[in-house]
């Protein structure tokens, strides 16, 4: 009978993604109804897009002993490599074509490398961090801060990608990152470091400090930069003479200290800490004088004005205080004079209030202070603005506050000013 007339048989197995690990074994089914005097015939499709044939009928027409067939037509591998992952085809040597193609992943754990494990760019610039990843499943790509506590640069711990880009580098950005590839087979880590580079970045703890003949005083800054910087101190623009026994220069990591022991009136002055790599440089003042430094300023609602609350320190006593305000919109400062409290010689913190009165409700005001010992008048603190604004008075009469040593007492009032704090 002739093929025309012939029963085309029917393929009884459907086309599958098979899945397999290293070393297992594996069967690909091509079961036919009734297959009659037709020849079952099975290839392979290679990565170069030809065809590689492996039975014909029951005749193996591949030398690699792994691969057999079973009585059903199915084709056996064994002892898989992940050379043996892509399509089996299994067809009928029928006129029409009558087929069916199995897709075999071969399951490997994941690899993953850094396309760059070490990254140095400067400060401001963009960088991409990226890695690669190979396996079957393909992997999934996270990264996250190798170092301990950190996030990442949009504030969550982890970002999902194959790369990760920042636009423009800190120092902050600065570290060992840790691309983490993962499928059902395992994980894979790689790490990628990265190296900002910037001029020296220096913070102090203060820009003036409070001494006296026979004190001691610490100037701190702590000192940020990539190169690492090397620091030095001035004083009036002149080296520090080095004292092995009064005055020392030490570290601790990034911080940098010069030490004075038994201060002397010829240690008052001006002193500079000086940062420089090979970027560039970068210095701070930092102030050592007798005069007095200013603290804490703080405002708060009282009756009929506004209570102006300071701290000052200096280890001398203090003489005067001086109160400067204005409306923010105007330009006529008004001023206030305030006796200091009266302290022994070992008080270094000097605190004292005073009243503002006479203030235009709903205006912004601007305050500053300074207050003066027998060294001379400090540096005006940085300002502070509040509004006044109406509130009921309180019930409970007349309240008094304490001004250094003396008492404002005010009158009861129906308007309490009201005030908030803006940063300048």
């Amino acid at each position: 009978m002739d093929e025309e007339n012939a029963r085309v048989p029917v393929l009884l197995s459907k086309e599958q993604e098979l899945f397999g690990k290293i070393g297992a074994n594996v069967s690909l089914p091509c079961e036919v109804d009734d297959i009659g005097s037709y020849v079952r015939l099975w290839r392979r499709e290679l990565p170069d897009g030809n065809a590689a044939g492996l039975f014909i009928g029951t005749v193996k027409n591949v030398r690699d002993s792994r691969f057999g067939l079973l009585s059903n037509g199915a084709l056996t591998i064994e002892d898989l490599t992940p050379e043996d992952a892509g399509q089996y085809i299994c067809s009928l040597s029928t006129r029409s074509p009558v087929k069916l193609v199995h897709n075999l992943v071969v399951l490997i754990p994941p690899k993953v490398s850094a396309v760059k494990s070490m990254i140095v760019v400067p400060k401001g610039e963009p960088v991409t961090l990226q890695c690669k990843a190979t396996g079957a499943p393909q992997p999934d790509i996270i990264w996250k801060r190798h170092d301990e506590g950190k996030k990442m640069f949009d504030g969550q711990k982890i970002i999902a990608g194959e790369s990760i880009t920042i636009s423009s580098v800190s120092r902050e950005h600065s570290g060992s990152y840790e691309c983490v590839a993962t499928n059902s087979e395992g994980t894979d880590k790689a790490r990628v470091s990265l190296e900002v580079q910037y001029k020296p970045e220096i913070e102090v703890e203060r820009t003036s400090i409070n001494s006296m003949e026979g004190y001691d005083a610490e100037l701190t800054c702590t000192v940020h930069a990539e190169p690492k910087a090397a620091v030095t101190w001035t004083k009036d623009n002149e080296p520090v003479a080095i004292d092995a026994d009064r005055i020392k220069v030490m570290k601790n990591g990034s911080k940098h200290v010069l030490s004075i022991k038994f201060v002397k009136s010829s240690d008052f002055g001006n002193y500079s800490c000086l940062a420089m790599n090979s970027i560039g440089e970068t210095k701070t003042d930092i102030e050592v004088t007798g005069r007095p430094t200013m603290g804490m300023l703080k405002t708060s609602p009282f009756i009929d004005g506004v209570r102006v609350q300071y701290q000052i320190e200096s280890h001398d006593s203090v003489d005067e205080v001086k109160i400067k305000y204005k409306p923010v919109k105007g330009t006529k400062w008004e001023e206030r004079v305030a006796k200091a409290d009266e302290s022994d010689d070992a008080k270094v913190i000097h605190s004292g209030a005073i009243i503002l009165e006479n203030l235009n409700l709903g205006e912004m005001y601007e305050i500053r202070i300074q207050a003066k010992n027998k060294f001379g008048w400090s540096r005006e603190s940085d300002a502070q603005k509040f509004v006044a604004e109406n509130a009921t008075a309180p019930p409970g009469g007349a309240q008094g506050v304490t001004a250094g040593t003396s008492t404002v007492v005010n009158s009861v009032s129906t308007l309490l000013l009201a005030y908030f704090l803006v940063c300048c």
